[in-house]
């Protein structure tokens, strides 16, 4: 009695709105509410068809390249618009992830910040904080690499100093951990095109990442070894990734970077150099890398086989339409892989979707007020015609 009580004040208090004040509130209602519910359902139901229950699994929630926007490069009249758009975006798209994929690690592949490198120490100081408040990791392993963007490496040298500013904000951004009960994870900051010949790649590596290679010459380390950097590896010319993947020899590469979703196969990547072969995985011939965008992927992880999974950006603002979180699910026993994008659709069909609705609120606007003008031309119109009354009078 009371829920029809509630029910039949609502429905009284929404009678009483304009016409386009109902418009407006029920495209808020669905672009900043119902979307996101939806994705969760819609996530959920994507992962347990194509994956199944993940029995025995390690599982990553993999949320690339968020750039959350700066101060300098926005518009200095609207940028707090923008920026406020952009944030509340990311946070409702991972929330829903988060509930959608329920993972045992969080792994963000770098290119945290948009302005990260040039940002000064104050401005930093608060886009950590913002990063930090969009990204919640409740009682859950998490690893943050840093981009590009972040520390440079791409066109730059690497930062030494902002390097140390991410580390003590977020940890070590280079290392090695135990995932599962055998399962390794490594993740490094390693951008070939920093270095300008061969020779300054392979002393590089041999002098950083000697201490996480395997322990075991033979075979490698027990279990399966999974390595996440920001830069794509296999997309780059053997000569620059041929001695990384020989020291490390991992079964499966996670990176971001590129904004797009791709997954490689590289035979040969832990032979001796030339032996290797890379090919699109699944190899359909879609795209420069793979069946651009990738949905999907299963594949057996084997010695002497790598794989590169790039993931796809989450934020709207990084000039592409394809938009998503990754979801993985590795099984340790047999090395079984099972990888899913987490579409969402761009923030600005929605935003277009807001412009739609305040047209055809002003169209809605002046047509009832053209037909009021109408109606009161004709009703003086009217008065105009009115024969006049004759009143006869008693002589």
């Amino acid at each position: 009695a009371d829920a029809a009580m509630k029910l039949s004040k609502l429905r009284t208090w929404l009678a009483c709105w304009p016409m386009e004040l109902k418009i407006i509130f029920a495209a808020v209602l669905f672009n900043e509410l119902i979307i996101y519910y939806y994705y969760s359902w819609a996530w959920w139901w994507k992962i347990s068809s194509i994956c199944g229950p993940p029995e025995g699994d390690v599982t990553f929630l993999i949320a690339s390249d968020p750039q959350i926007q700066g101060y300098r490069d926005e518009s200095q009249v609207l940028g707090w618009l923008t920026r406020w758009d952009a944030d509340r975006f990311l946070y409702k798209g991972y929330s829903a992830a988060l509930s959608a994929a329920k993972p045992s690690t969080l792994l963000f592949p770098g290119d945290l910040i948009d302005e990260g490198l040039s940002a000064p120490p104050a401005a930093l100081s608060d886009y950590t904080a913002r990063f930090r408040g969009l990204f919640l990791w409740p009682k859950r392993r998490r690893l943050i690499l840093a981009g590009d963007n972040d520390v440079g490496g791409e066109a730059e040298p690497v930062s030494s100093g902002r390097v140390a500013d991410y580390e003590r904000q977020f940890g070590r951004l280079e290392g090695s951990a135990k995932a599962g009960q055998s399962m390794r994870l490594l993740w490094l900051r390693f951008y070939a095109d920093a270095f300008g010949s061969q020779r300054e790649i392979e002393r590089h590596v041999a002098s950083a990442y000697a201490h996480l290679a395997p322990n075991t010459p033979e075979t490698g380390s027990v279990g399966f070894r999974i390595l996440s950097n920001h830069a794509n590896l296999l997309t780059q010319r053997p000569t620059q990734f041929r001695h990384l993947l020989r020291l490390l020899r991992p079964h499966l590469v996670i990176t971001g970077h590129r904004h797009r979703a791709f997954a490689l196969r590289c035979d040969g990547c832990w032979s001796p150099a030339g032996a290797e072969t890379v090919a699109p995985y699944p190899d359909k011939r879609g795209g420069p890398y793979a069946t651009e965008p990738l949905d999907s992927a299963k594949f057996t992880l084997t010695d002497g086989i790598v794989y590169e999974i790039g993931s796809p950006t989450c934020s709207y603002r990084m000039g592409t339409l394809e938009v998503a979180y990754g979801y993985l699910a590795v099984r340790e026993r047999d090395g079984r892989v099972c990888y899913v994008s987490l579409w969402l659709v761009s923030r600005f069909y929605w935003l277009g979707l807001y412009v739609l609705c305040l047209l055809l609120c002003a169209g809605y606007w002046l047509f009832r007020r053209i037909r009021a003008f109408g109606e009161i031309e004709r009703s003086r119109l009217n008065a105009g015609r009115r024969p006049k009354s004759v009143h006869f009078g008693v002589a």
